[in-house]
């Protein structure tokens, strides 16, 4: 088994997930792990290893600004309940250190070369192709990481990442397994409901002056105006900087860079494929089936098209009536030995017979259609601009070092850093934790604008670096939150306790309606009674369209009917409450999936397998270890 994983942590699905979640880990930090590394007093110990506290304090301080950031330009930190989220944390702190032992206990490993790889070949921490160390340095540290702290996490992430994976990628349906999860998956039913909208409840609803002052004087921390500031800033682009005539490259320089990318450069081949399938069940042996086909491929070979003998011998209900035509198809969409062979083909060859899951294939390839490199003519101006910018870099960095010490020596004003780096002092108004116009719409520099050395002790920032353009900023005005007058928000409150009180009523009136329902009165009574028409959906599909998505899970989560109907009710995404119905279930029809239905149901069932498995997995690693909260 620990071969096994060995060889899927390998997978290029594996290091595709992997090199996301660098990306992730550079630009936001994680802090999953850098409790191994430090010696702070332990917050909780799973099998001796400890995780610290000031860990858990940094991951809880993570989690709390991303849930503002979620809540919006009204959050209210004092919403949050501290000491809950702090356990949330810590839950989550202790499951990973779970995982991540006992991945190392299976002798799952990242090499120090292996890190130093993927940091440098990182192209976040690169300029003009090459690993920049002042920019990774930068980057990190806007991620609140050292050069350490940053290894430690990629390297345990690293490790986790090949348990998950190996463990999820190991399963595999069975044909049995895919044809009973198709009988559920194209199931139809038919469905009836009825939808109880607050709306139409409104009417008579009266709101007293009394309960807007109650709700108000209740709920005050709702009302306080966001915490704002207004910053000033100097900027430095590289992009402005290249538009210095003395960057601009010549022709040559412009045709070199474009044969290089254009050599460079591969095309996502799609290929036109058809086919021809031949199921191998009780009535045909496989042995059969490759005969069959092995006949048809002669005479395809003396005149006959391919199209005609797929209209009349093909099994493939999504392809047959229009001669076996899949259309064009990237690797990755079917079935690994389909591909293989369809892959091998040049245009109008047609392969030997080919076994699958699904039965006897003959393919045929069509057309092959890649990608094509731009003209030089369409590609120089961008050519241009990425060599002026990359000839710029240089000075870019230069300016940047400069910013760095001129914030330091003047660090309560920005005009001296002004005048002598030539950059014009900006401002933006109406920054807040969560929001801001332009560039404080990017969550880095509202953290640094709110960070203690900027707001409370009013120094400048240090440089902060977004896409190629840095940022010295000082905060220029402090408006800290305050409370909203009953005046300004009573409307609103007004509007809100009419909605919530119409919502009741819909939820009474669906109450009745269902409990009817269930008793076996008749529909049209009911329905009339209500004021409300059914709705009929017959024959509705899981994902079926034009129909609420709440109201076919609240459908297809209902028993079979027996001699009458199954009920139930469901709320919707606008408040709106639905009694719904169903009278009767068809099975879906395996045979009736194409080959493409087929093989994305055969994915879906292996990736829930092994998500299953892997849910599995650490419930016994974590019923098994040693977990101490401190």
């Amino acid at each position: 088994m620990l071969q096994k994983m060995r060889e899927h942590s390998q997978s290029l699905a594996t290091k595709i997930l992997l090199g996301l979640l660098i990306i992730v880990f550079t630009m936001f930090g994680f802090g999953a792990f850098e409790a191994f590394i430090n010696t702070d007093p332990p917050a909780a110990k799973i099998n001796g290893v400890k995780i610290s506290k000031a860990q858990l304090a940094m991951e809880t301080d993570r989690r709390k600004q991303q849930m503002l950031a979620q809540m919006g330009d009204k959050a209210n930190p004092d919403l949050i309940d501290a000491e809950r989220l702090r356990k949330s944390v810590l839950d989550g702190l202790v499951n990973q250190t779970i995982l991540l032992e006992s991945a190392k206990d299976m002798g799952l490993r990242v090499s120090d070369a292996e890190v130093d790889r993927i940091i440098k070949e990182n192209p976040q921490f690169q300029v003009n192709g090459r690993f920049d160390l002042d920019l990774y340095r930068r980057l990190i540290a806007n991620a609140g990481h050292t050069p350490i702290t940053f290894r430690t996490e990629l390297t345990n992430s690293y490790t986790v990442a090949q348990l998950t994976e190996a463990v999820r990628d190991t399963p595999f349906a069975t044909d049995d397994e895919v044809r009973d999860i198709a009988r559920l998956l194209v199931q139809r039913r038919d469905i009836a409901y009825l939808a109880f909208s607050p709306g139409k409840f409104e009417a008579g609803i009266s709101i007293s002056d009394d309960d807007v002052a109650a709700y108000y004087n209740a709920h005050l921390p709702d009302f306080m105006t966001a915490d704002t500031v207004d910053v000033e800033y100097v900027q430095l682009s590289v992009r402005d900087l290249a538009k210095d005539a003395a960057f601009a490259p010549t022709d040559e320089q412009i045709a070199a860079r474009y044969e290089a990318d254009a050599k460079a450069f591969k095309p996502n081949e799609r290929r036109q494929i058809e086919h021809i399938l031949l199921q191998v069940n009780d009535s045909r042996t496989e042995d059969a089936a490759i005969k069959e086909l092995a006949a048809a491929k002669d005479r395809i070979a003396h005149g006959e098209r391919f199209e005609d003998v797929a209209r009349k011998m093909s099994e493939d209900p999504g392809s047959s009536k229009s001669g076996g035509d899949l259309g064009f198809i990237s690797q990755g969409a079917l079935e690994p030995e389909f591909e293989k062979a369809a892959w091998a083909l040049g245009v109008n060859e047609v392969s030997d017979p080919v076994r699958t899951a699904e039965g006897v294939h003959l393919i045929k390839v069509v057309a092959i259609r890649g990608d094509q490199y731009p003209p030089i003519e369409k590609m120089r101006d961008q050519i241009a601009t990425e060599l002026r910018e990359q000839a710029a870099d240089e000075k870019y960095r230069a300016k940047i070092s400069e910013l760095d010490q001129l914030a330091f020596e003047t660090p309560d004003d920005l005009t001296h850093l002004a005048e002598v780096s030539q950059l014009p002092v900006q401002i933006a108004v109406g920054v807040t934790q969560t929001n801001g116009p332009a560039p404080f719409d990017t969550p880095s520099l509202r953290t640094a604008a709110f960070g203690d050395d900027v707001l409370a002790r009013g120094f400048n920032s240090r440089v902060i670096e977004v896409d190629k353009n840095a940022y010295v900023m000082r905060v220029k005005e402090h408006r800290p939150p305050v409370e909203r007058t009953l005046a300004d928000v009573g409307d609103a409150i007004r509007k809100k306790l009419a909605q919530e009180a119409a919502a009741d009523r819909a939820r009474e009136a669906a109450a009745e309606a269902l409990g009817r329902v269930a008793k076996g009165d008749p529909s049209a009574v009911i329905a009339s009674d209500a004021k409300v028409d059914w709705q009929l959906v017959p024959g509705a599909v899981r994902n079926g369209q034009g129909v609420d998505r709440e109201i076919l899970k609240a459908a297809f989560d209902l028993p079979r009917p027996g001699d009458g109907r199954s009920v139930t009710s469901t709320d919707l995404s606008d408040g709106t409450v639905a009694v719904v119905t169903v009278t009767a279930v068809k099975d879906g029809d395996y045979g009736a999936l194409t080959e493409t239905e087929r093989a994305s149901i055969r994915a879906q069932l292996a990736r829930r397998i092994g998500n299953e498995e892997f849910a599995g997995l650490f419930i016994t690693l974590r019923d098994a270890a040693s977990i101490e909260r401190l």
